[in-house]
């Protein structure tokens, strides 16, 4: 009898347990959200030999490279701590990368491509934008038709994304095409 108990006790301990850690990174997901500061990228064209994978589009952005003190010691895939702040445009500017978490201000993890002239190159965490799988195809050419330059120097369109960020935590909000949410640049789209 009191092995029976011993059971149920770690069953549902374990229950507990695996329905804990979803539920803790959800409150994570939305206290960021909620709480963190907002930031806009502004994107960049995407390969189109690979704009699309699944039920997502693929993001690009302007900005890539970070200064870095040592970049010769990072090794390509390495988690780096990009620092952001907004600039005097309302769009984010990435500051100084470090390998070290900063101890304040905000900031957001990020992996080494590779490094060039005291510079960086890295791989954003917040590369794609999920959206419902029967949107996708026309948010995907949206995306790509918008973010294409005609010219050298032509301008592209108002494409950019906004994430949130607090305590390191990095969330992307919204995907805004023309200077509008997807889903409304879309629903406006015959």
């Amino acid at each position: 009898m009191k092995s029976k108990h011993i059971l149920i006790s770690a069953f549902i301990v374990m229950a507990l347990a695996q329905l804990g850690a979803p539920l803790a990174m959800i409150a994570r997901h939305e206290n960021v959200l909620s709480n963190g500061t907002v930031y806009k990228f502004k994107t960049a064209p995407v390969d189109p030999d690979d704009p699309f994978r699944g039920k997502y589009v693929a993001l690009s952005f302007e900005q890539r490279s970070v200064s870095c003190p040592e970049p010769e010691k990072l090794r390509r895939g390495e988690t780096i701590y990009v620092r952001v702040k907004n600039g005097p445009d309302g769009f984010a500017v990435l500051g100084e990368a470090s390998p070290n978490r900063p101890s304040e201000g905000d900031y957001f993890p990020a992996k080494v491509l590779y490094s060039h002239n005291k510079k960086v190159d890295i791989t954003m965490p917040f590369d794609r934008y999920y959206l419902n799988e029967a949107a996708a195809p026309a948010a995907e050419e949206a995306y790509r038709k918008l973010n294409r330059r005609n010219g050298k120097n032509s301008p592209r369109d108002n494409t950019y994304v906004t994430i949130r960020i607090k305590d390191g935590a990095v969330v992307l909000e919204e995907l805004y095409l023309d200077g509008v949410p997807i889903r409304d640049y879309l629903k406006a789209k015959p």
